[in-house]
C-alpha cells in the first residue's frame, strides 16, 4: 500500500482522536465513542485501499498478460492450412476471453473501444500464410493497440 494513504489514515484516526479529548474533555464516554467512531472509519479506509490496490494489481497483471498472449500470436509461424486454423481459433479465444475480462471489469464505453476497428490503416504483413493470415494480423494489431488505451485510461493513477 502507499505509505503516503497509510500515513493519511493514521493522521486522520488521531485527529479524530485528539478531535475526541478536545470536544469532550469532561465526558470520557462521549470522547471515547467519539474516538472509537475515528479509529473505525480510519479502519474502513484502510480496507478500501487495500481492496482497491488488489483490483489494480489484478486489473494490471491480467492486461499485461492479454498483451503478451497477443504478441506471442501475432509473431507464431504459420505454415499449414492446420497450423493456421489452430491459430485463428486461438485468436478467437484471446479475443472473446479478452472481451468478456473487460465487460466484467470496465466500463461499458471501454469495453467497446476494445472491439473498434475503425481507426488505423490496413498494413501489409511479410511472412503471412495467406490473405486472411495478413488481415487478421492487421486486426489482431488493431485489439493491440486499443487493450493499450484501455489500459493507459482505466490503470492511470489521479
Amino acid at each position: 500500500m502507499n505509505a503516503a494513504i497509510r500515513n493519511g489514515i493514521a493522521a486522520l484516526a488521531l485527529s479524530f482522536i485528539g478531535g475526541g479529548l478536545a470536544i469532550f474533555p469532561d465526558h470520557r464516554s462521549l470522547a471515547l465513542v467519539f474516538c472509537a467512531v475515528g479509529g473505525l472509519f480510519g479502519l474502513a479506509v484502510l480496507v478500501f485501499t487495500v481492496i482497491a490496490e488488489r483490483h489494480f494489481r489484478a486489473m494490471r497483471d491480467a492486461i499485461a498478460k492479454a498483451l503478451t498472449d497477443a504478441d506471442e500470436l501475432s509473431s507464431r509461424k504459420v505454415s499449414t492450412e492446420d497450423e493456421f486454423n489452430r491459430w485463428k481459433a486461438d485468436l478467437n479465444g484471446w479475443a472473446n476471453g479478452t472481451r468478456n475480462f473487460l465487460a466484467a471489469r470496465v466500463s461499458a464505453a471501454d469495453a467497446a473501444l476494445f472491439w473498434d476497428l475503425s481507426e488505423g490503416g490496413r498494413y501489409i504483413v511479410r511472412g503471412v500464410f495467406n490473405a486472411e493470415h495478413g488481415d487478421l494480423i492487421n486486426v489482431l494489431g488493431k485489439y493491440i493497440r486499443n487493450l493499450k488505451s484501455i489500459a493507459d485510461r482505466c490503470l492511470t493513477r489521479h
